[in-house]
């Protein structure tokens, strides 16, 4: 019987720098966060428009020579 590993889940940590952690809460070597997108990147408050990070965010990592789409933040 062949049995294979359980694929690796990653997250994105956005503070103090944006970086790429495992399942185990370790930064992932040889990785590289690409793109983070935010589905909203202003809103409009009683002062007028703010700029501000808000909503779930999806990122684009690098982990060697493979790129994943659609890592959440953490």
């Amino acid at each position: 019987m062949t049995r294979y590993a359980e694929p690796m889940h990653y997250c994105v940590q956005i503070a103090p720098r944006p970086i790429v952690i495992d399942d185990d809460g370790l930064p992932v070597p040889n990785s590289h966060v690409l793109e983070i997108i935010f589905p909203i990147d202003s809103i409009d408050t009683a002062a007028g428009p703010t700029s501000s990070i808000i909503g779930a965010g999806i990122a684009k990592i690098l982990v060697a020579d493979v790129t994943v789409r659609g890592v959440g933040l953490c």
